[in-house]
């Protein structure tokens, strides 16, 4: 697996222009090739001009919006990247591009919105991240918003979370996270969340199960990340944990009590964490300080 081909959506406003402060680190990549993608949305209501009159302003503005950073991306990180306007419904148009282009990776920003062009990159993320059919890097509210240019691109992955439900899907992570980790002498972190069945009052009660039945529960998550761990290569090191509590919490409070910078998980699993992926786990962890990547089960597992 490569992690060279990068497309980037941007809709010219600044909260978009955050998922940029991972470019610089991702320059260590030999062979790096960047393309910069906006969109005119058709959709869009204008007022005083015609629609190919709003929509030839439109093009021209993100035109040199996006050659601008392109031009910025050269000079600072010496890299050559292309640039794109297309015209349409960005979301879909976006997609398409994927599909034909074939990136390894696909950037973007969860939230931004009404910036020159005025489409809603939070909501064309959304989309974007449960259609796309490439691994993508999904960077929340809370990355570093100093500008990407101000950015230390050496401090970027050096803790790496691949958050493990047992299934075969889940470790389909572990791949790209150990990409990452050779590129970036990260440390890589296998956390099995163990979740005890929810009562139909929604209540999950401790008391209801025998302290025999879970050790023997926890137990057995222990081995299993530790046997995977066995397998895993990580400059850094592989540190395991095996944690009993509701996930998308027990996870939030992890990452931010051990420094982890990346999220690695797939977009589908058979229960649990990765199960949820493009749902409530995956919309928590968004929120919160860590960009997430969210890597594209192959059919062979499922």
């Amino acid at each position: 697996m490569q992690l060279q081909k990068v497309l980037i959506p941007l809709d010219g406003s600044r909260l978009a222009e955050r998922c940029l402060v991972y470019v610089p680190a991702l320059v260590r990549i030999r062979g790096l090739q960047v393309t910069l993608l906006s969109v005119v949305d058709e959709d869009e209501d204008v007022k005083m001009l015609s629609q190919s009159e709003a929509t030839d302003r439109e093009r021209n503005v993100l035109q040199t919006y996006l050659h601008e950073v392109a031009t910025d991306m050269k000079k600072h990180l010496g890299i050559e990247v292309a640039t794109e306007v297309l015209v349409g419904r960005p979301a879909d148009l976006i997609l398409e591009r994927v599909q034909t282009s074939r990136p390894d990776l696909l950037i973007v920003s969860t939230h931004g919105r009404s910036g020159i062009s005025r489409w809603r990159i939070g909501s064309v993320a959304d989309k974007l991240i449960r259609g796309a059919g490439c691994t993508t890097l999904v960077v929340g509210p809370h990355a570093d918003d100093k500008g990407w240019l101000e950015t230390d691109a050496l401090a970027a992955f050096k803790k790496i979370l691949v958050p493990l439900d047992g299934s075969p899907l889940s470790e389909q992570a572990l791949e790209t996270a150990q990409i990452l980790a050779a590129q970036f002498d990260s440390e890589i972190h296998l956390v099995r969340i163990v979740s005890l069945p929810v009562y139909g009052n929604g209540f999950v009660m401790e008391s209801g199960y025998s302290a025999q039945l879970i050790d023997n529960v926890m137990e057995g998550a222990k081995e299993y990340v530790a046997r995977i761990a066995k397998d895993v290569k990580a400059p850094g090191g592989t540190t395991t944990a095996a944690i009993m509590g509701t996930a998308a919490i027990t996870l939030e409070s992890y990452i931010e009590e051990n420094g982890i910078d990346l999220v690695v998980m797939t977009s589908h699993g058979r229960g649990g964490i990765v199960r949820a992926a493009l749902g409530s786990v995956t919309d928590r962890l968004l929120g919160g300080a860590a960009p997430v990547m969210v890597v594209r089960a192959t059919a062979a597992a499922k």
